[in-house]
């Protein structure tokens, strides 16, 4: 008993010093590099410079679904979007060995040229098939959110009847730096597997949830669970001729978020990937795990979930008792029985990615600091949630594939390398695990 008073009290005084070092940061810039804590509430979406623009294709629909259009390389809202998150250069494309591509008549084709990202590795950004025809960009419009258009990048399967899988961004939304677009080799890592991958690109701040109160400074009406589960798939899964397999991914805050809508949404999914999320939302270390979160967009779980009353979400046919209970991972665990999942969560000490020498950090001392400390005391945080739903999990005879990480903080080299460790489960969940050594 003395061990468990002892566990309880170091856990108090864990969550304590993370609030304390939240406050401290609260006013530091964003550091690309780091993780999503330190995210700048200054890129809010003005959802102006998204609306509907000249475009190749249009889907139209019908029944509450939403509506899809596929931009045009030079659309004049994917041009503001490129802008907003520091924009992209028109120059002369060039393959992967550095050859210009030519057009028909040999001259060099002019379009939105490679960059690096923050790890110093050239990646695709938002491109709409100048350099990859895999890759594209859509605007999906949400009936639910009053016609918001809402960004995606897809990633094309080179055939048809293949499964797609629903990568989310964290805290940022996608609507900033620190999304899996400019952090990661994402698109590389996908392009060879032969999947469809849809990454939305905006969502900042809202868990991907359906909200109680519309909330202004986020772009109104908070109804993202019954977008990206009601509206999109039958849309865009129809437009990318993709079979009725689907997995779903999040880090830091949608990694809470999978594991919710797995519970709230049985069978949809045939596997999930939560990296460093906190299942627990009601207990004090889940509150504090989301208003980290919530605070950067002005805000609380009560804006989001209410105070434990009966609310009915987009996507059910009837009110929720306890809406706040609800949406608890660990409180309904019992619901992931039957889920195909890979779990995962680092110690907050100190890894690979962290050190000097780390492209992550690039020899800076800031990003340092804030990776080590900032992201350490998130990372322990997320930790012991994640010991707590796997102790949960174990108790009631429920699998999952766990990562536990004895090293490593709260920021996107983990987060990769999940990508990576995550593949051989999801792709056993869409049925495709004998291509795994092909």
């Amino acid at each position: 008993m003395s061990h468990l008073r002892s566990a309880s009290s170091r856990a108090r005084r864990f969550a304590a010093s993370t609030i304390a070092v939240a406050t401290m940061v609260a006013g530091l810039p964003a550091i690309a590099t780091a993780q999503e804590a330190a995210v700048a509430t200054a890129n809010t979406t003005d959802p102006a410079d998204v609306a509907a623009t000249p475009a190749a294709e249009t889907t139209e629909n019908s029944d509450g679904l939403a509506t899809l259009t596929k931009e045009n390389n030079d659309g004049e809202a994917l041009q503001k979007w490129r802008s907003r998150i520091g924009g992209e250069k028109r120059g002369i494309l060039k393959d992967e060995k550095g050859e210009p591509i030519k057009d028909a008549n040999g001259n060099p084709k002019m379009g939105y040229v490679y960059r690096e990202n923050s790890a110093g590795e050239k990646f695709y950004v938002y491109n709409t098939g100048s350099n990859d025809p895999q890759v594209s960009v859509y605007q999906a419009t949400s009936p639910s959110m009053n016609g918001r258009s809402i960004p995606l990048v897809v990633i094309h399967a080179k055939d048809p009847g293949r499964p797609t899988l629903y990568v989310l961004n964290g805290g940022d939304g996608g609507e900033g730096s620190a999304n899996w677009i400019m952090q990661t080799k994402m698109i590389d890592f996908y392009k060879d597997k032969n999947i469809n991958v849809v990454v939305p690109m905006e969502g900042k701040f809202s868990y991907y949830s359906d909200w109680v109160n519309e909330k202004k400074n986020l772009g109104g009406k908070q109804m993202w669970e019954t977008f990206l589960t009601k509206e999109l798939p039958p849309v865009i899964e129809k437009e990318l001729q993709a079979n009725d397999k689907r997995a779903i991914t999040g880090m830091s805050m949608s990694a809470t978020t999978v594991l919710l809508y797995a519970q709230h949404h049985p069978g949809f999914y045939d596997a999930i990937g939560s990296f460093s999320g906190c299942a627990q939302t009601n207990d004090s270390m889940g509150r504090i795990a989301i208003d980290l979160t919530l605070e950067r967009a002005s805000s609380n779980v009560n804006e989001m979930w209410g105070n434990g009353e009966a609310f009915q979400p987009g996507f059910l046919d009837k009110p929720v008792d306890n809406y706040l209970q609800y949406n608890d991972a660990l409180v309904n665990a019992e619901k992931l029985r039957g889920q195909t999942m890979y779990i995962s969560n680092a110690s907050g000490l100190s890894g690979r990615w962290d050190y000097w020498s780390s492209p992550r950090t690039k020899g800076n001392s800031a990003a340092m600091a804030e990776v080590e400390v900032v992201g350490g005391v998130i990372e322990g945080a997320t930790n012991f949630c994640t010991h707590q739903l796997k102790a949960k999990l174990d108790k009631a005879g429920i699998p999952a594939e766990w990562n536990f990480r004895p090293t490593g903080t709260h920021q996107w080299g983990y987060w990769e390398d999940d990508m990576h460790l995550s593949w051989p489960t999801l792709a056993k969940g869409l049925g495709i695990e004998n291509e795994l050594n092909s």
